[in-house]
């Protein structure tokens, strides 16, 4: 599978390294960003749920078109640029 944007951008074939989890195309390590993604669990802390995140983070992989839209339409983030 070849990179979506670098065809788009008539480079040559490059290799995909990833899928976009926003919109599905494959993308090289130029074309990807990757960033952590905290994820939360439900613990009983004394008698009310609390949440608390899971370690390690998890990954996620965006084209850098689905990055800059999600970066610009969510004021409060909580994703670190690796």
């Amino acid at each position: 599978m070849n990179c979506l944007d670098c065809a788009t951008e008539f480079r040559l074939q490059v290799a995909a390294v990833a899928v976009c989890t926003g919109c599905g195309a494959a993308v090289c390590g130029d074309h990807a960003k990757v960033r952590e993604h905290t994820l939360t669990q439900k613990v009983l802390g004394g008698m009310a749920l609390m949440t608390v995140p899971v370690s390690p983070p998890a990954r996620r992989v965006r084209c850098l078109s689905c990055d800059a839209a999600h970066r610009n339409g969510n004021a409060e983030h909580r994703e670190a640029t690796w």
